[in-house]
């Protein structure tokens, strides 16, 4: 698996600057250097889902869990895109890529937005402050 500042697509860098950059420095980087690359991605994707959660999910007392399957989901995608077979279907940096890298990130966005963030968290402040 490449180096995450090779990563194409969605995954990279330019996805949540804030959030990159915090797990980056804080985790992914001392992880890395102790077991190596593969591990500390695959870790990096299950902290990143945590924190979601303590975000999202906790605050909207409901949807528990839903936000580290979002992630977990990324993390097959990023897996998918790497491995031989990814390269075999041509995804790397192509029109499949982006169609590849789409799905995975739009059509599981439920799991991260769910209806407990939503109904508890969303719509009520955006009645506060007068978007609905």
């Amino acid at each position: 698996m490449r180096s995450p500042r090779h990563w194409g697509g969605c995954w990279g860098r330019r996805w949540n600057r804030a959030v990159h950059d915090a797990l980056h420095d804080l985790f992914f980087r001392p992880l890395a250097r102790r077991t190596g690359l593969v591990l500390a991605v695959a870790a990096a994707f299950i902290m990143s889902g945590l924190l979601h959660e303590l975000v999202f999910s906790i605050p909207a007392r409901g949807g528990l869990g839903l936000c580290t399957l979002y992630f977990m989901i990324q993390l097959l995608g990023v897996w998918v895109d790497r491995h031989p077979i990814g390269c075999r279907l041509g995804l790397g940096r192509s029109w499949r890529g982006w169609l590849f890298c789409a799905a995975v990130v739009l059509g599981p966005v439920y799991l991260l937005f769910h209806r407990p963030l939503l109904d508890n968290v969303m719509y009520p402040w955006m009645m506060q402050v007068g978007l609905i």
